[in-house]
């Protein structure tokens, strides 16, 4: 494992598994999240790809701060070829997923090929394994979870980055849900993960943190300190996005029913 983390590379056809330490120049230049998978993508020769096809790449990368004590850092960014679009799908999602991910000396994830059957990725410390996810095929993500657990007793907390239903039959605004209930929503990758016959992503919890020194604390307490001295503080710790409901509805930009509507007709009750 590198200082920065590594790519963990899964070939789903062939079922190798490598890992390498992430260079600091493309670290430096790309930094991680979003701007990690898209420096990947640019590295695939072919421009013609199937979304659903093998050659999909499938990328998850954390950002350089998941998994410290800085505040709203966990977050991991997830990529690949929407179905919605044929061109690049990205979603970001938050949970703990990302920081137990880090923990295990991760960064980037990159899943190519396709799997002839339901398969889940455990991935343990420096140990990556492929395991066979027939029974938990066709199972919602609450119920998958409980058991994935029940499959390995001996790590009853564990963190479950992965699909249900919609996701398995490459519905192609399928999302992938991360541990309780988190989101990664947005174009479609939940098919991505269903067309390579990924039903999840498993990282059992261990303890520590990447950058949990003196030196990043002070310096978390102190932006958390200017987070809650800032003028909206108070309003948006109470009402979160939900200040702006008004407003948006009278702009015409709340979705409603669907997007069926641009507006509702009860936002003042």
């Amino acid at each position: 494992m590198s200082t920065l983390g590594d790519i963990l590379t899964i070939n789903l056809t062939t079922r190798q598994i490598t890992r390498l330490p992430i260079g600091e120049d493309v670290a430096r230049q790309y930094m991680g999240g979003r701007g990690l998978n898209v420096w990947q993508m640019q590295q695939q020769a072919n421009l013609d790809v199937d979304p659903f096809g093998p050659d999909n790449e499938l990328l998850l990368s954390n950002g350089l701060l998941t998994g410290t004590v800085a505040p709203s850092s966990s977050r991991v960014q997830l990529a690949a070829r929407s179905p919605q679009t044929g061109f690049l799908g990205t979603s970001n999602v938050g949970g703990h997923f990302g920081a137990a991910l880090r923990r295990v000396g991760v960064q980037m994830v990159r899943v190519i090929g396709q799997s002839p059957a339901p398969v889940y990725l455990w991935i343990d410390g420096e140990k990556t394994e492929i395991l066979d996810a027939s029974s938990v095929w066709g199972l919602d993500v609450p119920a998958a979870v409980d058991a994935v657990k029940a499959r390995h007793p001996d790590h009853p907390d564990l963190h479950f980055f992965g699909i249900g239903v919609g996701g398995e039959n490459k519905v192609r605004f399928a999302a992938v849900i991360a541990d309780d209930g988190h989101a990664a929503g947005r174009t479609g990758l939940g098919a991505v993960m269903g067309a390579k016959n990924l039903k999840a992503f498993v990282v059992p919890a261990t303890p520590g943190s990447r950058s949990n020194n003196a030196e990043l604390s002070d310096l978390a307490k102190d932006y958390a300190r200017e987070i809650r001295a800032s003028e909206r503080y108070d309003i948006y710790s109470t009402y979160s996005n939900g200040v702006y409901l008004r407003e948006t509805n009278d702009l015409g930009l709340l979705g409603t029913r669907n997007f069926q509507q641009v507006q509702f007709e009860k936002t003042d009750q």
